[in-house]
C-alpha cells in the first residue's frame, strides 16, 4: 500500500508575523506619458515602492521625466512571506509537529510556521486560520504540513499545504481586496480552485490510501482538475474521482443534502444514545453523520463510519448543546452536500441499553401447571409493558405465527381469539427502536373454571 500525498495551495497572508520579501525583477520599456509612479503602480498595484525602482535605475535624473523607449529594471512582483498561521480550534486529539521533529498536543492560539504540521485522530478535527477570509478545516485521521505561504502587492495570496493523509476542506468568505490562487494536488491529480462571483469558495479533497485514488468536490466556486494529461472543469456542485494513474472522471453531480431530519431542531435528549434519522437521497451509496459542538462543525464530537441505512444511533460522550448533520455519499466516493446543522441538547450521560419488559396477567379463572397457563374460555389476558429508559414506543402480540397486532398498554385479549392455537407471543419496542425478545405464554383452555 503506497502512501498518497496531497498538496494544497491556499490563502496564506500574514497574521502579524515577521515578513520577508522576494522580488521578481524585469525589464520595462517606457511608453509616452509614463512616470516611475505609474510604472510601479502598474506592476504592483501600489506606487509607494517607486523609490526602490529608482534605486534600481541610478541613471534616472528625474522620475517624472522618462525617455520614451528607455529600458528600466523594475520590480514586477513582490512576494511577502508570512511565517505564521494560527490554530483556531482543536477538537479531541489533535497534535502539532514543529519543524518535522516530535508530535505534541496542539492548542487553540498555537502558531505554525513553515514545515510545521498538524494531525488529527479519531473523531477529532482542527481549524487553521490564515487570513480573515480563509480557513482550512482538517477532518479526522488527517495529517498536514505547512509549506510556502506568500502574498503579493497586487493582492494575490498564495500558499502550500501537504495533506499526507485524510481530508481537508478549504473555505474562504467573500474576499476583501486580495485574490487567491489555490492549487490542490492529490496523488496524480492537480486541482486549481477559484472562488465564485460572490467571492466565496468551498473545496474539499480526499485521498484513498488503499488504491491511490483521489477525489475533489466543489461545493462553492469552481475548480480545474488535471491528471494524466487530461483536464476537467468542475463547476459548483460537481466533483471528480481520479484513479491512481488515470485521468479524472467527467464531472459528477454531487448528491443533494438529506432532508426530514429527526429529531427536529431544538430537541432535548434524555439519554445519551438517542437515534437520528433522515429521508433517503436518490443514488446514495451510503451516508456519514457528524456531531459537532458548533453549527459549522469546526469542533467535531463524533463522526460515523459508512451507514447503509437512513438512521444512526450514536452514544454522545458529553452533555450540553450539540449540532448534527449528515451527507450522502455516491458510489464513486464523492461526498454530497451536508444537511443543515440541527441542534440537540443532551441533559444526561445516562445510556438506555435495555429493551422494554413485557408481561401478561390473567383476568379470570386460571392456574399454572408445568410451565403452562390453564385458563377458562372466558378468561382475558391483561397486556402491559414498561421501559425504564427513554420510553415505550409500541406493544404488540400475536397468536402462534399470525401477524403481529399493536395494542395500547393495558389492553385486554380474550383467549377465544386465539383458539385453537394456544401460544401467545408478546413483545414491545422503546423509542430508540430496541425490541424485546418475544415472551411466549403457552395456554391450555379448561373446559370448566379452575379454582
Amino acid at each position: 500500500m503506497r502512501r498518497l500525498l496531497a498538496t494544497l495551495l491556499l490563502v496564506c497572508a500574514p497574521l502579524g508575523a515577521q515578513e520577508q520579501v522576494d522580488d521578481t525583477l524585469g525589464i520595462h520599456i517606457v511608453k509616452p506619458g509614463e512616470t516611475l509612479w505609474d510604472i510601479t503602480r502598474y506592476y504592483l498595484g501600489e506606487d509607494f515602492l517607486w523609490k526602490e525602482n529608482w534605486r534600481l535605475n541610478p541613471e534616472i535624473q528625474d522620475p517624472n521625466r522618462l525617455r520614451i523607449g528607455q529600458q528600466l529594471t523594475v520590480i514586477k512582483e513582490r512576494r511577502i512571506t508570512a511565517e505564521k498561521a494560527l490554530v483556531k480550534t482543536v477538537a479531541n486529539e489533535v497534535d502539532k509537529n514543529l519543524q518535522r521533529t516530535a508530535w505534541e498536543s496542539a492548542r487553540p492560539g498555537d502558531q505554525l510556521a513553515e514545515r510545521d504540521g498538524v494531525r488529527t485522530r479519531q473523531s477529532s478535527s482542527a481549524e487553521l486560520q490564515f487570513t480573515d477570509d480563509s480557513l482550512l478545516r482538517v477532518g479526522e485521521f488527517s495529517q498536514i504540513f505547512l509549506q510556502q505561504k506568500t502574498t503579493t502587492l497586487r493582492g494575490v495570496d498564495r500558499g502550500r499545504i501537504e495533506v499526507r493523509r485524510g481530508a481537508a476542506q478549504l473555505e474562504f468568505a467573500p474576499m476583501s481586496r486580495r485574490r487567491t490562487e489555490i492549487e490542490l494536488v492529490a496523488g496524480s491529480a492537480v486541482s486549481r480552485p477559484k472562488p465564485g462571483d460572490d467571492g466565496r469558495g468551498k473545496i474539499a479533497a480526499g485521498a484513498n490510501e488503499e488504491d491511490g485514488s483521489a477525489r475533489v468536490m466543489v461545493y462553492e466556486g469552481s475548480s480545474l482538475v488535471e491528471a494524466a494529461g487530461t483536464q476537467v472543469a468542475l463547476r459548483k456542485g460537481t466533483g471528480s474521482k481520479v484513479p491512481a494513474n488515470g485521468p479524472p472522471s467527467p464531472p459528477e453531480q454531487l448528491l443533494a443534502s438529506p432532508r426530514r431530519l429527526m429529531p427536529a431542531d431544538g430537541a432535548v435528549w434524555k439519554v445519551a444514545n438517542m437515534r437520528v434519522s433522515w429521508r433517503a437521497v436518490p443514488r446514495a451509496d451510503h451516508y456519514r453523520v457528524e456531531i459537532c459542538r458548533d453549527p459549522q462543525c469546526g469542533s467535531l464530537v463524533l463522526r460515523s463510519g459508512p451507514i447503509g441505512e437512513t438512521s444512526w444511533q450514536p452514544t454522545l460522550p458529553e452533555a450540553g448543546d450539540h449540532y448534527w448533520r449528515v451527507r450522502a455519499v455516491s458510489a464513486s466516493g464523492l461526498e454530497g452536500y451536508a444537511s443543515r446543522a440541527t441542534l440537540l441538547t443532551l441533559e444526561t450521560l445516562r445510556v438506555d441499553d435495555r429493551p422494554p419488559a413485557v408481561a401478561a396477567y390473567p383476568a379470570g379463572p386460571h392456574r399454572w401447571r408445568d410451565g403452562r397457563l390453564l385458563i377458562g374460555p372466558e378468561t382475558e389476558l391483561y397486556l402491559t409493558a414498561f421501559d425504564a429508559g427513554i420510553g415505550l414506543d409500541y406493544l404488540e402480540y400475536r397468536w402462534g405465527d399470525a401477524e403481529w397486532q399493536r395494542v395500547s398498554v393495558g389492553a385486554r385479549v380474550r383467549i377465544s381469539e386465539g383458539l385453537p392455537e394456544t401460544a401467545l407471543q408478546l413483545r414491545a419496542a422503546d423509542l430508540l427502536g430496541a425490541l424485546s425478545e418475544p415472551v411466549i405464554i403457552r395456554l391450555d383452555v379448561l373446559s370448566a373454571p379452575g379454582p
